[in-house]
């Protein structure tokens, strides 16, 4: 029975640093400990079931295939494609056969023997199990490093921070590890080596609790970071939309104002000389009505910021069409609304930019009520490669469209945005029963 529990701790050890690997470089759906139990669970109930055959060989092949088979099913477990699977399993492979023959090394320097003698070893003995200890603490840290590796573009200090802890724990653990089968190598027992892989088993439980409680720690401050500056990006679009608004009523007021003064101008003049001051009074009217604010939907704020992005000159050589339907009927204030299609327009105005000069560039932005829901529809033409881009929220991009995403969710709706050939096409809908 003993024997039973210490294969089974041993054996859910390595596998939970198989299931750290997937849990650094892939995207898990369920939890790490689920994981990492289910697949200690299945791979020993299937050893059970091939134990039964007697030809070393033939237990041999079927244990190599079922362990294939677990490793499979886990794999069902993360939402990746076959492609990083089948990379994630290599990896986890490559880690294994390295700490294989440091493992070989290391038990035969502690006990004064040949590499050979560890491997004739079939029972349960303290060699072995001693053996079996030192491999954990090897494998642990030759992960990490290779998590590491893989993701130094992603990762930030303070997650480095929890990944050199693990790294530094299980270093220390096999030094302390080593020293003492050295030094006790004689007066060894099996109660003994027991204690100390009940032991490890605890203190890696305890190592994967911290650097995954850190984790979500980390995940908080960085989401409430993210809402806070959402928040505050929502905050000054909505100063910079009544700051808009303000100037074109005030332009609408003054243009109103300048119009009759130059009609009284017009009726006070003397019937001689008046050819030449009509034409100049013309001239200013025609300036005047260049001016006025557009009305492209029934939202003065939003006509209002639309007119003022339009007059960018970067707009010059971008084809523009806007129609802006059913405005009217959406169940929240015009700040909101105006945040929706202006940040839809941001967003595609800022793909045209990033085309050359000579390339086609035109926007197609339409919105209208439908099925019990305001849609917001933007057509762009944007770069072949737009979608394998990443935008950088840290560096002040990106909360546009992070706000228009919060947006939809208030409002029981959904953002979407999709590339193909050479077009974005982004898609905004709220409900028009109001908000969750």
């Amino acid at each position: 029975m003993n024997d039973q529990l210490m294969y089974i701790a041993n054996l859910y050890l390595q596998l939970s640093i198989g299931t750290f690997i997937f849990f650094e470089l892939g995207h898990p759906k369920r939890g790490f400990f689920f994981i990492s139990v289910l697949w200690t669970a299945l791979f020993y109930a299937v050893h059970r079931v091939f134990i039964f055959f007697e030809t070393s060989a033939v237990e041999e092949i079927l244990q190599t295939t079922a362990k294939f088979l677990t490793f499979v099913f886990v794999l069902a477990f993360f939402n990746d494609s076959i492609k990083t699977k089948l990379r994630l399993s290599i990896y986890f492979t490559f880690v294994a056969i390295i700490a294989e023959p440091l493992t070989m090394l290391l038990t035969s320097l502690a006990f004064r023997l040949p590499t050979t003698v560890y491997y004739s070893q079939n029972d349960m003995n303290v060699v072995l199990i001693s053996g079996k200890i030192i491999i954990v603490d090897i494998m642990l840290p030759l992960t990490t490093m290779l998590c590491m590796v893989v993701k130094r573009k992603e990762h930030d200090r303070v997650r480095m921070k929890g990944l050199w802890g693990i790294i530094l724990f299980t270093l220390l653990h096999i030094v302390f590890i080593f020293v003492f089968f050295s030094v006790n190598k004689d007066d060894l027992t099996y109660r003994t080596v027991w204690c100390h892989l009940i032991f490890q088993l605890l203190l890696i439980i305890m190592i994967y609790l911290q650097y995954f409680n850190s984790e979500k720690a980390i995940d908080l401050i960085n989401t409430e970071a993210k809402l806070e500056n959402e928040a505050g990006e929502a905050e000054s679009n909505k100063r910079y939309y009544e700051l808009a608004q303000n100037k074109y009523e005030a332009i609408t007021s003054l243009q109103e104002h300048l119009s009759e003064q130059l009609v009284r101008v017009e009726e006070s003049l003397d019937a001689e000389g008046t050819d030449e001051v009509s034409s100049i009074i013309g001239g200013i009217r025609a300036k005047l009505n260049e001016i006025r604010a557009v009305n492209y939907c029934a939202s003065q704020t939003v006509n209002s910021v639309l007119t003022i992005k339009l007059e960018d000159k970067a707009m010059k050589s971008i084809d523009t069409e806007i129609d802006l339907r059913d405005c009217d009927s959406v169940p929240f204030d015009e700040y909101e609304l105006c945040s929706i299609i202006v940040n839809v327009f941001d967003n595609a105005v800022n793909s045209c930019k990033k085309l050359p000069d000579t390339a086609e560039k035109y926007i197609r932005l339409k919105s209208a009520a439908k099925n019990g829901y305001f849609i917001v529809r933007c057509e762009n033409t944007c770069a072949e490669d737009a979608a394998a881009e990443k935008t950088d929220v840290r560096e002040g991009h990106g909360y546009g469209l992070k706000i228009l995403e919060r947006l939809c969710e208030k409002y029981d709706g959904e953002f979407t945005l999709r590339y193909a050939d050479g077009m974005a096409i982004a898609t905004a809908a709220v409900s028009l029963t109001g908000q969750t």
